[in-house]
């Protein structure tokens, strides 16, 4: 793989969301000349709606073991998972790919307070969640 980040985004309703929101990611245009095969740190933001429509451990294991069967065995899945409430039954699912995910990984256990949520890793604030996602 080439030491530059890439990302792929998907977003999906109904039966087999989880399965159709990576399998978007995974096919997105983003990584159409850039495949993550061999991948040493893969990060995963998922984010669904709440109560009911927040997904079970069977979709999230689906979307893992997708990923995991894309990149390899010997890639670091990272997953960051959010809720809210505007997402009603879809799930988002954004895979991003880089070196300098090990970077911040490594803050991280120095004890520097990096935090892997925002507007690149996770879910924005729901004002502008859509905004973003669109």
């Amino acid at each position: 793989m080439k030491n530059i980040p890439i990302k792929g985004y998907g977003i999906a309703s109904g039966k087999g969301r989880t399965l159709k929101a990576v399998t978007q990611a995974l096919n997105s245009l983003l990584f159409y000349k850039n495949n993550i095969l061999d991948a040493k740190y893969v990060l995963v933001s998922i984010i669904c709606g709440t109560g009911k429509d927040e997904l079970t451990m069977d979709e999230l294991s689906e979307i893992t073991d997708r990923i995991q069967k894309e990149v390899g065995k010997a890639s670091e899945i990272i997953q960051e998972y959010s809720t809210e409430e505007i997402f009603e039954n879809k799930v988002s699912v954004t895979i991003i790919s880089g070196e300098f995910i090990k970077d911040l990984l490594d803050l991280r256990e120095k004890g520097l307070n990096i935090k892997t949520t925002g507007v690149v890793f996770s879910s924005p604030p729901i004002s502008d969640s859509m905004a973003f996602w669109q």
